[in-house]
């Protein structure tokens, strides 16, 4: 099903114009003048060793392959043995909202932004899906820019408040860590808006970590339903 769906609104995207004091904010959080470009070391054991680049092609490289594809499978069928009452009541939430007329609001930050783009405007897709985007939060409009919007208290809320959010609809919120201040405030006003809030985050990850949010909470914390992603604290699960 393809075009416009829910009252005759456009299920399109939100975006917002970076304010000049969280583009001040933001440029004040960012790496410094004359920073290493080297990228941060993930929490986690580090290997023994690491592999050399002629080992990639190699048995053992292979082996790591066999590994990783293995562990993205158990991951993915402990989601499904683990989470599906919490997917059959967004499922549920859905289309309820749906039949109602109502539109699904999807919002991530950073590369999560991906997820959301996966479920919208695609062949094949519903097109009840109503994204919350922001330019200022990808990754390639500057990822130090980025990083800092995510951890900007207020930005979520004036995100969320350009949006078209109304009662009885469903907002899905998605986050690994959960414990950015932007995505928890769209989740907190799409609840004070009268949406069931589904968050999709890694229990692991988020529970071992606090929150950045003024109140403390985690996107877990705030949301109607929470699905666990089944992923691992630093976002991987092989060591090279």
């Amino acid at each position: 099903m393809n075009g416009n769906h829910g009252r005759g609104r456009q299920a399109g995207t939100a975006s917002l114009s970076l304010p000049p004091e969280a583009a001040l904010a933001a440029a004040q959080a960012g790496a410094p003048e004359g920073a290493p470009r080297s990228p941060p070391v993930l929490p986690g054991p580090r290997p023994e060793r690491w592999l050399e680049a002629e080992e990639v092609g190699s048995m053992e490289g292979l082996a790591l392959m066999d590994r990783y594809f293995e562990e993205v499978a158990s991951r993915l069928e402990r989601v499904r043995t683990t989470q599906r009452e919490a997917l059959q009541k967004a499922a549920r939430a859905i289309a309820d909202c749906v039949a109602a007329g109502g539109v699904v609001h999807v919002h991530g930050c950073g590369h999560t932004q991906l997820l959301v783009e996966e479920v919208w405007y695609r062949a094949g897709q519903p097109a009840y899906v109503s994204p919350l985007f922001d330019q200022g939060l990808w990754p390639h409009n500057g990822p130090a820019r980025a990083s800092a919007l995510e951890k900007l208290p207020g930005y979520g809320t004036l995100l969320a408040k350009a949006h078209d959010l109304r009662a009885g609809e469903v907002g899905i919120v998605l986050s690994n860590s959960g414990r950015n201040p932007t995505p928890i405030e769209v989740a907190l006003h799409m609840r004070e808006k009268g949406l069931t809030v589904v968050a999709i985050t890694s229990l692991d990850y988020t529970t071992r970590v606090a929150s950045k949010h003024p109140s403390g909470k985690r996107l877990f914390e705030v949301a109607d339903i929470v699905i666990d992603n089944a992923g691992p604290l630093g976002d991987a699960v092989v060591s090279l």
